[in-house]
Parts: C-alpha cells; structure tokens; sequence
C-alpha cells in the first residue's frame, strides 16, 4: 500500500515502473523510491534479523540515522534502505526467516544486561577511535567514544578524508587514523549516539566541540555550567563557536572553552535562563 494523496505533501508524482528482487522473488518498485518503501507496499517489514537476539529489524528511524533497515544490496553490505533509491534489476538478499518464538526460545536468551557503567578515561584511550595526548596537542583531533557491538557506522559515512573505519562485521567500534582527521565536526553531528566529540590543546584551556540538540542554541560568549558523562558539574565553560551547517542535519556543534584538566571529561553543558 502506498500513500497516493498526502494531506501534507500533496499527491504522489508519477514514477517509472521498475523491478526490484528480494532474493528470488520479484518486487514491484517506482523508479526512485527508498527501497524500504518499496519493500513495504509489498509486504515486506523484515530488513534483517539482530546479531544478539536473532529477532527481526526492519525500518526504524527512516533517516538514514540508525541501521535497523540495513541489507545487502547488489553485493554491498549494510546498504540502508531507508534511503537508497532503487534501481531496476537492483538485487537484494533476503533475510533469514526469525526462529519460532516459543517458550524455550525465550528461555534461551540471555538475561537483559545491566545499564553499562560510565567508562573511565583510561578506558576511553583503550578504544580505537581515541585520539593519543600527542595528537590533541598538535591540532583538533575526533575523539570517537563508542566501545559498543552495534551495527552503526553513519560516522565512517560521514568522514570527508576517510579517517574513521568500521571493519567487518558492522558491529566492530570505530577505528580512527588521528593523522588523518582534520577536527571538522562531521562526525560529532552524524553519529546517532552523540557519542563523539572533537579535542583541542590551547596552552591551559581545552576546546571540546560537542553536540547540541536542544533550542534555542547558546550564543557565543556565553558562559555555561559544564558537565561530565554523568551529567555532574565540572566547573564553568565559556561557548566560543556555534555551528550549525546544512552538512550538520538537524544536530549543532558547540565549542566550549575549559579548562585542560576538563579535556576528557567536559561532554555536555548547561545552558541556564
């Protein structure tokens, strides 16, 4: 079923009819449409099955922000097909059918884990995409703080000059080449878990550009409290960029000053009336 008439974006235009496959099994499509679209006006809601719990994913946030609509797509894996437009003759492969959910299948899985503890800084530095003290001090460096087996890799896709990697399986943390990061911020704005920052060493400050998704956006010049992992106050910071381009999505970048001895924990601010 597709929407022909939207009270809000009007009616659908006219679309070249294509044909799509979902392994053996051909698909009806209109040239141009995201494949998950395409797949739903056929019946199609299963994307692929979760790595942990062998249960379905299909269609999620349909921004291109998650990767719970991921499949292989001509060959290329964790393709996101809330986005990707399809093409005539495009192959898909199929996902596994998910196993009965019976009681003893219920059983089997394992228990829900606890909420993950705050990660130590010396934890942080263990990562692959942590930046070395060295780096920080030479210039803005990504510092990305994802230690988690999850199929996410928007900041790869999102990196100008190819210093961040996702190996095979997507579930593998980022990996980053500090001397090839350039410190511009695309990754901070594309990563869904606003899990990465940028670092800069400027004598006995620190500049630490981070997320911010709230409005109204903070100006420069002004101070705010900042704040740790956990949300406690460190002490104050000093806004001295604001950024928010047409690159960024919907997500600003905020630069704070602190000082040095905040480097690796100030992660947050609060912005008071």
């Amino acid at each position: 079923m597709r929407i022909e008439d939207h009270p809000v974006l009007g009616t659908a235009e006219t679309a070249r009819p294509v044909r799509i496959w979902l392994g053996d099994e051909p698909i009806a499509a209109r040239g141009g449409e995201p494949i998950a679209a395409a797949l739903a006006a056929a019946g199609t809601r299963v994307s692929r099955l979760s790595a942990h719990t062998g249960e379905p994913r299909g269609v999620f946030c349909a921004l291109g922000r998650c990767t719970d609509c991921v499949m292989t797509v001509d060959g290329v894996p964790n393709v996101r097909t809330c986005v990707t437009p399809v093409r005539d003759g495009m192959r898909l492969a199929a996902p596994p059918l998910p196993a009965p959910r019976t009681r003893a299948r219920r059983r089997s899985l394992p228990a829900p884990a606890k909420q993950a503890p705050v990660p130590s800084v010396a934890q942080l530095r263990s990562l692959p995409g942590y930046p070395s003290e060295a780096r920080v001090r030479r210039g803005p460096v990504a510092a990305l703080e994802c230690g988690e087996a999850i199929p996410c890799d928007p900041c790869a896709a999102a990196c100008p000059t190819g210093a961040i990697r996702v190996a095979e399986p997507i579930t593998n943390p980022p990996v980053l080449d500090a001397e090839r990061c350039r410190g511009c911020g695309l990754c901070v704005a594309a990563c869904p878990g606003m899990a990465i920052f940028v670092l800069e060493r400027v004598g006995a400050d620190a500049l630490v550009s981070l997320p911010y998704e709230m409005l109204p956006l903070p100006r420069v010049g002004r101070r705010a409290a900042a704040l740790d992992r956990r949300g406690r106050r460190l002490g104050e910071a000093e806004v001295v960029r604001v950024r928010r381009p047409q690159s960024f999505g919907r997500c600003a970048v905020v630069t704070i000053r602190v000082p040095a001895r905040h480097l690796h924990r100030a992660r947050a601010i609060r912005v008071t009336p």
